[in-house]
């Protein structure tokens, strides 16, 4: 009995553990084969990882550049209409003169228009003018001005049959091709026709197509002309008919556009886009030199000149694509290939070793998944902290615009009422100051004096903004020389005798251009403040590594010295020392965007001497 019980056992036994070997002998087949494929899954993983790392980072790189391209685009075309408004308010302020003044003298209109067409905004406005609408009934008084203005010799040309003529009487500035063209009928030009009929009919200013002014006949250049009617009374007829009985002339404005273009690539920054520009017609009216149709960025843009359109091409010029912040998106790949052999290495290493076959599999499946998981969570930052600098880019392009729009306003709304009142109190001295006693013309010129004045703070403010907008180029500067030619000049312009002493041999890595205003300003005010004396002198050199200026003039009270590099503030009174109390405001911003600093040292009557550090000092630019 013991005997078969102990057989039935084993048999018992034996059958039950069948299974378990068959189930154990499949598992072990299922993980060699694991063994076998898992380097070439991981291979093609991690190579799935970097195409869509890869493709990520070229999208998001592509859009940012557009992005950049966008906003340097927009600039360009905002220059453009803040010139084209710059000629509308010029036409109508010449509009207004002969409105209220319907024979005006020709120092009256050279007055207005000198105060208006100032060389910062003429932006290829060759000058302004008027032209009368000449008809039977006013035919005698006009002919009359016209002999009065330019002389008995004035008439008008080419002739025709017309009933109604428009020749150019009045002209400013009044040069050798403005004289040749006094006379010239306009509505004879079928290029200047339609658009003279348009501003009459619609009481707006209109433009011409591409024409070539009768002062450039000898030597061709494209040019446009505005024209802006002008009624007997403000505001204008609202009817056609009455606006064309009622027109008393055409204020015109004359713009060669090679100037005009290339003015706007100086003012904004060509080095990132060039530009092609088109009439209403399709007739080209400009191309950059920089210009290439294959560019990789495009944009078209439309800007209204009157009555006409022009259509902009800006592209992006060879400079712009060098600089893309997607040149290192190619090495995303090639490191990616390069982290995908070494992993695929490292798993066949470890396929061979038979003992850690599966903690080496479960390491490296753990290694892979964390790896994914920080850089998923990486990705999430970059995404975040993209959108946040996009968001505070976009905050940043906007404040900058709003200033830019700030500084043209300073520019244009002060400077423009600024010249007329200045324009008007120079023609008034030059009418009637024989008939003005000594107290008029006193007031006058204290008008003309604040008007200067003015003028003067409104231009030291604009450049005092300006210094923080200027791109820096750095270079190995001669301090030196550049000390001495400035030194030069004072010489030459000054009343009094100056001794200079100049150190020779300084250099400095840093913008040449702000260098000179640094020098101008502090040897100018040096020059200034010791004018008084009986032997003025002042000193530039080098002192431990430090450029100094210095004078033997009244120099200041140090207490009160955090005042000097303020704007506006000033220690002695404009009555004695004359200035704008802009100009240490300016080099202290110079020096400082250079990394530098500046200070001043003084006693009251023992001059002053004023210093400056640069990071980059003479003789260390080759080290």
């Amino acid at each position: 009995m013991p005997n078969s019980n102990d057989s039935a056992d084993r048999k018992s036994s034996g059958r039950s553990g069948a299974p378990g070997g068959l189930t154990d002998v499949g598992t072990q087949d299922k993980h060699r084969v694991a063994q076998r494929l898992a380097p070439y899954i991981v291979f093609l993983g991690t190579l799935a990882l970097t195409i869509s790392l890869w493709t990520y980072a070229a999208r998001t790189a592509s859009n940012r550049d557009a992005e950049r391209f966008e906003s340097e685009a927009f600039r360009n075309r905002f220059q453009i209409e803040s010139k084209l408004r710059d000629q509308a308010i010029i036409l109508q302020g010449i509009g207004a003169i002969f409105t209220n003044f319907r024979f005006p003298t020709l120092r009256e209109f050279d007055a207005v228009v000198s105060a208006s067409l100032d060389k910062s905004v003429q932006n290829g406005a060759s000058g302004a003018g008027f032209a009368p609408w000449i008809t039977a009934e006013n035919a005698s008084a006009w002919n009359a001005q016209g002999r009065l203005i330019n002389g008995p010799t004035w008439k008008i040309f080419p002739p025709t049959k017309d009933r109604v003529q428009l020749p150019l009487l009045y002209a400013s500035p009044r040069t050798a091709n403005t004289r040749y063209a006094i006379g010239y009928d306009s509505l004879t030009s079928e290029d200047r026709r339609d658009a003279i009929l348009t501003a009459v009919e619609t009481a707006s200013i209109a433009a011409t197509g591409v024409v070539t002014l009768v002062s450039d006949q000898k030597a061709p250049r494209p040019s446009v002309v505005l024209f802006l009617p002008v009624y007997d009374r403000i505001p204008g007829p609202k009817k056609v008919t009455e606006r064309k009985k009622r027109v008393i002339g055409l204020a015109y404005s004359p713009i060669r556009l090679d100037n005009f273009f290339a003015d706007v690539e100086v003012r904004v920054l060509s080095r990132s886009v060039a530009m092609e520009a088109f009439d209403s017609d399709g007739k080209l009216i400009y191309r950059s030199p920089k210009f290439r149709s294959g560019a990789r960025f495009k944009s078209k843009q439309m800007i209204l000149v009157g009555n006409r359109r022009w259509m902009a091409t800006f592209a992006s010029t060879t400079e712009f694509e060098q600089d893309l912040s997607g040149r290192y998106v190619p090495l995303v790949p090639f490191l990616g290939v390069l982290i995908s052999g070494l992993l695929f290495s490292l798993s066949l290493a470890q396929r061979n070793s038979k003992d850690k076959a599966v903690e080496q599999a479960a390491l490296l499946e753990r290694e892979v998944v964390e790896r994914t998981r920080a850089e998923q969570e990486v990705r999430r930052l970059n995404e975040g902290l993209e959108s946040l600098v996009k968001a505070r880019t976009q905050e940043l392009e906007a404040a900058n615009a709003e200033l830019q729009s700030f500084v043209y306003s300073v520019s244009h709304d002060l400077r423009t009422p600024l010249r007329t009142v200045d324009g008007f109190s120079h023609a008034l001295i030059a009418d009637y100051g024989e008939t003005m006693n000594e107290e008029a013309l006193d007031y006058v010129g204290r008008v003309r004096r604040a008007a200067k004045r003015m003028d003067e703070l409104i231009t030291a403010l604009l450049s005092l903004s300006r210094i923080t907008r200027t791109e820096l180029i750095r270079r190995e500067v001669n301090i030196s020389l550049l000390a001495e030619e400035l030194a030069a000049e004072y010489r030459r312009v000054s009343d009094w005798q100056i001794e200079f002493e100049i150190e020779p041999g300084m250099t400095a890595y840093a913008d040449e251009r702000l260098m000179t205003a640094v020098l101008d300003n502090l040897i100018g005010n040096a020059v200034k403040f010791s004018k008084n004396e009986p032997s003025p002198k002042v000193e530039v050199g080098m002192s431990n590594g430090n450029f100094f200026v210095r004078d033997n003039g009244v120099g200041f009270d140090p207490t009160h010295a955090g005042k000097l590099f303020k704007p506006f503030e000033r220690l002695h009174s404009v009555n004695e020392f004359p200035g704008t109390g802009i100009g240490l405001a300016t080099v202290l911003r110079i020096i400082s965007r250079h990394g530098g600093e500046m200070w001043a040292e003084s006693e009251l009557g023992k001059g002053a001497t004023f210093y400056f550090h640069l990071p980059n000092p003479a003789g260390t630019l080759s080290s």
